[in-house]
Order: structure tokens, then C-alpha cells, then sequence
């Protein structure tokens, strides 16, 4: 596990890396609505993915969401609330 910390927050605009499996909707811009890690077994079989690991539940613009791997996303702009408190 790591002892970075998730790399966004609640609120950030995120968008979904183009090598994401398609069930994820590559391209795709999203906002951050959750944050949580990897840590129980249905979760973690689900996945397939380190324990620990961090995901995230997104936003799409048609209000639908899903919980997307960190490994698969990218920051597009910071929520206001987390630039304030840099």
C-alpha cells in the first residue's frame, strides 16, 4: 500500500485515461464524488488490483457514476476547495 494518499479529492474534474478498459469510458470527463482504498475482499476480486489500492467514485456529465482506479485517471483542473487549501 502506498503512503502517498490519493492523488485527487472530492471535487476535482478527472478524466479517464485513454488506456482504461472500456467499461470505464475512455476520454470520458468526470468529477470526483468519492474516495476509498482497496481493502475488502469482494472489492479487491473485483478489481484485481493491490490491496490498498486507491479508486475513486466519478462523476459523468449524463450523472451516472462508477468507481474508476486511480491508475486510471487524470487531473484536468483541482476542485476550488482543494487550490484553497494548498
Amino acid at each position: 500500500m502506498s503512503n502517498e494518499g490519493p492523488k485527487f479529492t472530492w471535487g476535482d474534474t478527472v478524466n479517464v485515461a485513454s488506456h482504461a478498459p472500456t467499461l470505464y469510458e475512455p476520454g470520458s470527463v468526470c468529477y470526483v464524488v468519492g474516495i476509498g482504498a482497496l481493502i475488502t475482499d469482494e472489492r479487491l476480486r473485483r478489481f484485481n488490483l493491490p490491496y490498498g489500492t486507491i479508486a475513486y467514485t466519478v462523476e459523468y456529465a449524463d450523472g451516472h457514476s462508477i468507481e474508476v482506479p486511480e491508475k486510471y485517471l487524470e487531473l484536468v483542473r483541482k476542485s476550488e476547495e482543494s487550490e484553497g487549501s494548498s
